[in-house]
């Protein structure tokens, strides 16, 4: 995992699955209401960048 380790989703103890990070969680969030708003045909890989630098905030906030 990334810098931050916290998980969007319990994951059960005997799962040999990662989980989805909350940062890629957030990132998702803010992705979906950038694409939707977008008055644009940007591109994905701008809206995506810009997701994760939304992301990375929200991170920042939780740990004040």
């Amino acid at each position: 995992m990334g810098k931050w380790k916290s998980l969007a989703f319990p994951v059960p103890e005997d799962s040999t699955e990662d989980g989805m990070e909350l940062r890629d969680y957030f990132a998702a969030k803010a992705m979906h209401a950038l694409i939707m708003n977008s008055q644009t045909n940007g591109y994905i890989t701008d809206i995506i960048h810009v997701a994760y630098r939304y992301a990375d905030g929200a991170m920042e906030v939780r740990e004040q």
